[in-house]
């Protein structure tokens, strides 16, 4: 009877290890589902900016890339593996710049990519993971949301007057987003667009024309969202790649591939107005315009492959009077992102170097370097 007794205990023993290992297995592999899908704050710590040829540079590691201003001195930015923001502490135009960064980590594969501040929320795209993310930056709550089809890589995002949410992806598709709902909707582009599907920005202009720019395929195309039909137009240059809207409600790009600025002119007869960046080969990524206190059409541009950045100025809508750069540092980095905050500083983003340079004005004290001067009709 001991012996029999023995025996079952022993067998009861062996299905409860045999139990508890596959629970503790189902337990590891939820905890690394749910850690490869939601975004985990990483770190914060306080650094002091140096004053150099950019005016304050911000070190943030992580390859930054595209940017948000939540606020004057706030900045968000999107980097390899996470999404962080940059706070300043004290008067940048000091020698030392104090300030202040969080960072939340994402996850090796993720791909963080575009973001942008809404009503207290930064909303994001992660490319590796299919996700559009949220971070509310009074909590730090964040939740994530998956996108419908797969392969959709969300690239660019930009917000619409009602709240919701315009994504590019690189499947032949674009999304908008109800943060109400938390629903995606999807429109497919026409068989003709899709051989080379992958977009980059997106701007909004209004409920009849949603800019996405195409860097494959040469193109941009926009969305008539009420009709529910896109229309494509050819660039004529390589890879464009950044877009922004003026004040005249007029497009510009960068076009990556052929270092030149352009504006969608449709009642010209070349349909495209282009100029060359200030630095030949310069590969053009981020594009800022804003008309200053003058009427002067102020357009601001990264030099991505050469690691500087370009202004152009421009009267009469098309009439360029002055270009000018500044940079690059040594050794040369990467910009790419670049806003204009609330405050009228611009804000670049250097992935090469992993720094965010912040420019005040009077900005000439910093655009005399290496400028080229055109004094055009």
């Amino acid at each position: 009877m001991l012996l029999f007794r023995r025996r079952i205990l022993s067998r009861n023993l062996r299905t409860y290890r045999r139990r508890s290992l596959f629970l503790t297995l189902i337990v590891c592999v939820t905890l690394v589902s749910v850690l490869n899908s939601k975004v985990v704050s990483a770190e914060s710590n306080e650094a002091t900016a140096v004053n150099a040829t950019f005016g304050p540079e911000y070190d943030v590691a992580n390859a930054p890339r595209n940017l948000a201003a939540e606020g004057p001195g706030r900045i968000w930015y999107t980097a390899e593996d996470g999404i962080g923001f940059v706070e300043v502490l004290s008067d940048p135009n000091q020698p030392a710049v104090h300030y202040h960064t969080d960072f939340y980590g994402t996850g090796k594969d993720s791909q963080p990519y575009d973001l942008v501040y809404n009503k207290g929320v930064i909303w994001f795209t992660l490319r590796g993971l299919r996700r559009l993310g949220r971070i509310d930056v009074a909590t730090r709550q964040v939740k994530t949301y998956l996108l419908l089809s797969v392969g959709a890589a969300p690239t660019g995002i930009a917000v619409d007057p009602s709240g919701k949410f315009w994504i590019a992806q690189s499947n032949g598709r674009i999304s908008r987003f109800d943060p109400a709902t938390e629903n995606f909707v999807e429109f497919l582009l026409p068989d003709t667009l899709v051989e080379k599907p992958r977009m980059e920005d997106v701007a909004y202009q209004s409920e009849r024309a949603i800019w996405f720019t195409m860097p494959d395929a040469n193109r941009v195309i926009v969305f008539d969202s009420v009709r529910e039909s896109f229309f494509s137009i050819a660039t004529g240059e390589l890879g464009p790649t950044d877009i922004a809207i003026d004040e005249n409600g007029a497009a510009w790009i960068t076009a990556y591939g052929t270092s030149k600025i352009g504006r969608y002119t449709p009642t010209t007869v070349s349909v495209w107005i282009w100029y060359d960046t200030p630095t030949p080969d310069s590969g053009p990524a981020g594009i800022l315009i804003y008309r200053d206190e003058a009427g002067v059409s102020q357009l601001w541009l990264t030099e991505s492959k050469v690691g500087s950045i370009g202004r152009l100025q421009l009267v009469k809508t098309f009439d360029l009077t002055n270009e000018e750069k500044l940079g690059p540092n040594t050794p040369a980095g990467s910009t790419w992102g670049i806003i204009r905050a609330p405050d009228g500083h611009i804000w670049v983003a250097d992935t090469g170097r992993n720094l965010l340079y912040e420019l005040a004005e009077p900005f000439i004290h910093r655009l005399y370097f290496a400028s080229v001067q055109s004094n055009l009709p």
